[in-house]
């Protein structure tokens, strides 16, 4: 279903500036799971464990503590996507 759209699209692009069709972008596009990893509470604790400490960054130690695949669903990997890091599927190009 994908490509069929880019067959249609790209030469839309093409018409209008060839030059801006031609450059890559990465797509950032997927499907959240609703998964234990995907919960928010281990980001809301650090917060407020580091509220007095501007110099320490609790996404990033979030984003290292939570496992690359999610437990209940093999597929649901731990990427960003849709602006935030968490266990997703990220479409097929």
């Amino acid at each position: 279903m994908f490509q069929q759209k880019v067959d249609f699209i790209e030469p839309i692009c093409q018409s209008i500036d060839s030059s801006l069709a031609q450059k890559l972008t990465f797509d950032t596009s997927g499907v959240t799971f609703y998964v234990t990893e995907n919960n928010n509470y281990l980001i809301r604790r650090l917060k407020v464990y580091y509220k007095d400490n501007p110099d320490v960054d609790p996404y990033k130690i979030a984003f290292g503590l939570m496992p690359y695949r999610a437990a209940s669903h093999n597929d649901a990997k731990l990427q960003y996507i849709n602006g935030h890091f968490c266990n997703a599927y990220k479409f097929p190009h």
